[in-house]
């Protein structure tokens, strides 16, 4: 009896360890649970384009992206959005992808965002999203939440 039930749950243990890369949909581990890319590799200016930006900034005619010197394990990509060559400013927006150290401290203090996803939190105004390994948050001016959560859509599947 013991043989038997051994033989049948081994094509049930097979199965769960298969699932470890599928989605939580498909019976895997949540994307928090699993490592996500290596910060190094991650071009931070290609997690947005200018076109997204523009499309959520009204008004904006030129979109400048470059990356941004970040401190420590951090890399940071700065978009400015003008009205004109020479206008104002509309809106300026860092991105800025760090290993997930502080999340703890932003999702204790935060309120979720359920259009981002289980691990993406408003924590004092910021948004802030971990991404597997990786957490990614914004400081931005003259932009309202929900355009910045339109852009986090956009940038989180290419962080993955």
């Amino acid at each position: 009896m013991k043989l038997v039930l051994l033989f049948a749950l081994v094509p049930t243990l097979l199965a769960c360890d298969q699932k470890q890369g599928a989605s939580p949909a498909e019976g895997g581990t949540p994307s928090a649970a699993r490592p996500g890319p290596d910060l190094s590799k991650v071009d931070v200016c290609a997690l947005v384009t200018p076109a997204e930006i523009e499309a959520v900034v009204r008004g904006a005619t030129e979109i400048q992206a470059k990356p941004e010197p970040s401190p420590g394990t951090s890399k940071a990509c700065r978009y400015t959005a003008v009205s004109s060559p020479n206008g104002p400013t509309k809106a300026e927006i860092v991105l800025l992808v760090t290993g997930r150290g502080g999340y703890t401290m932003h999702k204790a203090h935060g309120k979720p965002i359920a259009d981002l996803g289980d691990e993406a939190v408003d924590s004092q105004g910021k948004t802030v999203v971990l991404v597997g390994d990786l957490m990614l948050t914004t400081r931005e001016t003259n932009l309202d939440p929900p355009l910045v959560v339109a852009l986090f859509r956009k940038a989180i599947p290419r962080l993955r």
